[in-house]
């Protein structure tokens, strides 16, 4: 691909993800949830966009560290229960469930946000390794935020207790938190690396 077209590619994937951003985080604030801001596929989304803008591949993968299990979990619940009208892990019921439109607009991210993300990092390659450090970096702070400010009522990013029933809250929501976490960034990471890593 000529560099030209990447860099026209990277820069509408960036404006689409912040006018997205934008449009996730003003509704948020009407319809009275703030707490989105501080989730993981939110913060993602403009983090992306910047990594879109500088060519940042440790960026766009330190946030894909963060996201792609839940993108995964919430697509494999919607999918299944939209196949058979059962819940099953009860993540997206709320998507199923009469309300508001546009909060359902709102996530309709969890479909885009990492096939997007992947196709960023694509073009603009890994030149480093050493990603995951921004991802322990922010899940570390991001969890403090939330546990600090007693932010649970929605239980963003799953921080006071599991949001899947085969994931315990035993012995202890935040070891089995951050061992969830951990184990997610090492695999994901080994396999970003694997598979978009060039050596400079």
């Amino acid at each position: 691909m000529k560099p030209k077209t990447k860099n026209i590619i990277l820069k509408l994937i960036g404006i689409f993800l912040v006018a997205y951003w934008l449009f996730a985080i003003g509704s948020g604030i009407y319809f009275n949830r703030p707490d989105l801001i501080f989730w993981f596929c939110y913060l993602a989304m403009i983090l992306i966009a910047i990594g879109c803008f500088t060519k940042d591949g440790s960026l766009i993968a330190s946030q894909i560290n963060l996201t792609a299990g839940f993108l995964i979990f919430w697509l494999i619940d919607f999918f299944y229960q939209f196949i058979t009208k059962n819940t099953l892990w009860g993540i997206t019921d709320y998507f199923f469930e009469q309300g508001w439109t546009i909060p359902r607009i709102v996530s309709l991210e969890h479909f885009f946000l990492l096939p997007l993300s992947l196709y960023a990092l694509y073009l603009v390659k890994l030149k480093s390794k050493d990603f995951y450090k921004i991802s322990i970096f922010q899940a570390t702070l991001v969890f403090i935020i939330l546990r600090v400010f007693n932010i649970s009522e929605f239980n963003v990013n799953c921080a006071f207790h599991s949001c899947v029933s085969f994931i315990p809250n035993q012995p202890s929501v935040i070891l089995n938190w951050f061992i969830v976490f951990f184990s997610s960034i090492a695999i994901i990471s080994y396999l970003l690396v694997r598979g978009f890593y060039e050596k400079s």
